[in-house]
């Protein structure tokens, strides 16, 4: 179905009255509410559809990521150096050593390096040189620090691949007290 559709595209060419637009993942509120239209009842309708990722690879458009997926565990170990703290809270703990970890720049470098290299090694000859590969993250930081990682490997490696990422509005980061704007 959906090369059908490519190809009936190509044949028209371009309108210049058409535009076309998509979200991925799910939209913000703010999203919803900038496309949402009252209707005369009261309710609200959305001007899009969903499109679901299954759909999109049935008809060919995208390929399976859960087909390929892989996993970067990471292994650290968490010290208790008194043997009874009431004060110690294993879960939270845990949980923030992992966002710790999880966010430094050693670590987002160092991940991004071997994805990279992964991808130039086994995956870019894929789709008759035209794969592409798709990292995702926990937030929408991560997302913005691992863009940013690649993209600075990329260009000492002199690689012409490109990083995207995108998303609404702005992101704080913690570590420079900066609103971080989506990367261009």
């Amino acid at each position: 179905m959906g090369r059908r559709v490519v190809e009936l595209m190509k044949r028209r060419g371009r309108m210049k009255h058409v535009s076309f637009f998509a979200f991925t993942a799910t939209p913000k509120p703010e999203t919803l509410e900038l496309f949402k239209t009252k209707l005369p009842d009261g309710k609200w309708r959305m001007p899009f559809t969903l499109y679901t990722m299954r759909q999109a690879i049935e008809e060919g458009f995208i390929l399976d990521v859960l087909k390929n997926y892989t996993t970067y565990d990471q292994y650290f170990n968490l010290l208790k150096t008194i043997a009874e703290d009431p004060q110690y809270d294993h879960k939270k703990a845990t949980a923030l050593l992992k966002q710790f970890v999880g966010l430094h720049k050693h670590t987002v470098d160092k991940k991004a390096r071997i994805m990279v290299d992964h991808f130039r090694d086994k995956v870019q000859a894929g789709i008759e040189g035209k794969a592409k590969a798709m990292i995702v993250t926990r937030s929408r930081l991560h997302a913005v620090r691992y863009a940013l990682a690649v993209r600075a490997y990329l260009k000492e490696l002199g690689q012409p691949f490109k990083a995207l990422v995108a998303f609404t509005g702005t992101v704080k980061d913690s570590d420079t007290g900066k609103n971080t704007p989506r990367p261009a």
